[in-house]
Formats: C-alpha cells, structure tokens, sequence
C-alpha cells in the first residue's frame, strides 16, 4: 500500500510532515473529468506527456476510471492517444496572469484564458493546478504573486463550484538555469515565500467550503529530479504522476 506525505496547514507551518495511508480506488469508482492545468511543467517539457501516463497508468493499475479533458493534445504518447487520455492544458512560458517578463516580452496567463478555455472543455471534475514558476524565474512581481494566484483560484471555483482543486506547490530550480532570462532574485527565497503562500490560500479557501487539496511537490523534487535546472527529468516527471495520483485517491477531508 502506497502512502502519500500531504501536510495539513499545521505541519507544514511547523515543518511536520503528515503520512496517510492511502486506498487503492474501488474497481468502479468514477473520479471524473480530471483537468491538467498549468505551464510547461504540466505540459511535460523535455520529456513526453510529463508525468501525465505515469498519472494515468498508477490510476488506471488502481481500478479508477477518469477522463483527462483539456483544450490541447499535444506532447502526448502512443498510451495516452490510444486510450483518449491526451487532452491536458499544459501551456509553456504561462505565468499565473497576463505579464511581462525583464526583457520586455509579454508572456500570457492562466487566469486571462480560462475565460475561453471553460467553454471548450467539459466541467472538470478534480482541476489539477501547478503554475507560479515562469512568474518567479523572470522576476515578475513575485511579492504579489500569491495574490494573483489566489484570484485565479477564485475564478476557478467561481466557473466551477463544485470542483476539486488539488493545487501543488512549487519544486525547487536552480539559481542559474537556462531559463532565467536576466532575472537575479534568490529564486529559493521566492519558491518558499510563494509556496508558503499557497498554504495559506488552501485554508482560506477551506474555510469557505470549497474543496480544496495542498500537495506539496516541493517536498517530494529535489534539484536532482530536474533535466535542465527548472523542469523535471523523467524520473522527476514519474514522481510527479505517483504523487498527483496518491492525492487524488487519498480519503476525502
């Protein structure tokens, strides 16, 4: 039997970490439309559909049924094509909302195009929800960066009331990797205040009612885990998959 580490607000503001034991889904058990949605780590950079069939065949293994929906196909595999477990909105250089990154480029985002991307796709189910990286790697207002992710939150359930959001916190990158783009913040230093931040909207948004899951990527990757400084290495993408997939079928609380 696996165990997934998911620290509740409390452990994690202490540094303690909170190991439940996890069922296998019930041969029949409907998890439902399941939305991939983030930046190029969702897409799976570097690597072939990401941690999405690792996702897909640990779920599938446990007895689940599921529906991966999304706006995009691309970067999938033979496995995930032959099932119709392609569809996904992984979209490389987002940052959470509209931005600006230090060389003057615009870079677009999450919170902007769900606008268009909630008509296209079915109701979503469980939103599986990792971005913030590209917002922090450029440098671009990463003192405000929990709050715009807060409001992409709140659309998020604003479209979607009845939804789960299971929402990561972010791996740690390296300082110098290829994809700073002349940003010199300590990147550690961001991660954390951000990740913290994230803690903070769950059990904001718990305290509403909303379902909402904390799944703490940063304390499963290490910078070992990452091909290029910013984006998991396939090893990394696979416990990526294993750890989406732990959270998803962990007891409902």
């Amino acid at each position: 039997m696996k165990k997934f580490l998911r620290p509740s607000l409390l452990s994690v503001l202490i540094g303690l970490p909170v190991t439940l034991m996890v069922a296998p889904c019930v041969l029949g058990v409907d998890l439902g439309n399941i939305w991939p949605l983030g930046d190029s780590i969702t897409y799976g950079a570097g690597h072939a559909d990401g941690y999405r069939e690792t996702l897909y065949t640990n779920l599938f293994a446990r007895g689940c049924s599921f529906k991966f929906i999304g706006t995009v196909d691309s970067n999938s595999t033979k496995l995930l094509s032959a099932a119709g477990q392609s569809r996904h909105d992984g979209h490389s250089g987002y940052t959470i909302a509209n931005a600006v990154d230090i060389d003057g480029e615009p870079r677009p985002g999450i919170y902007e195009s769900l606008e268009s991307w909630q008509r296209s796709i079915d109701k979503p189910d469980v939103v599986l929800l990792m971005i913030g990286i590209n917002d922090l790697n450029t440098g671009y207002k990463i003192d405000t960066a929990p709050k715009r992710l807060d409001l992409l939150v709140t659309r998020l359930f604003g479209y979607y009331p009845q939804t789960r959001i299971l929402i990561a916190s972010l791996p740690e990158a390296e300082q110098n990797n290829t994809h700073r783009h002349g940003a010199t913040n300590d990147l550690a230093v961001a991660v954390n205040h951000y990740n913290a931040g994230i803690v903070s909207i769950v059990a904001k948004h718990r305290m509403m009612g909303q379902k909402i899951i904390f799944v703490d990527m940063h304390a499963a990757l290490t910078l070992a885990d990452l091909q290029d400084g910013l984006h998991p290495s396939a090893e990394g993408y696979v416990k990526m998959g294993n750890i989406w997939a732990d959270a998803l079928t962990a007891p409902a609380n």
